[in-house]
């Protein structure tokens, strides 16, 4: 599932895109530990997360 980094108050969450609900691990923990302080590191992990899914296909 594709991920986009989006803002949810005062931080930066990684969501699935197409239901925009925080993306979570296997075991139920949010993929960002709970938010980033800047848009950049929350986009740089989504980014990541992308390419480790398509590489995965």
């Amino acid at each position: 599932m594709p991920v986009i980094a989006v803002k949810r108050g005062k931080l930066h969450r990684v969501v699935e895109e197409a239901t925009k609900r925080i993306a979570r691990q296997p075991s139920g923990t949010p993929v960002d530990g709970g938010g980033h302080r800047s848009a950049a590191k929350a986009k740089r992990q989504a980014r990541a997360i992308n390419a480790n899914t398509k590489r995965k296909r």
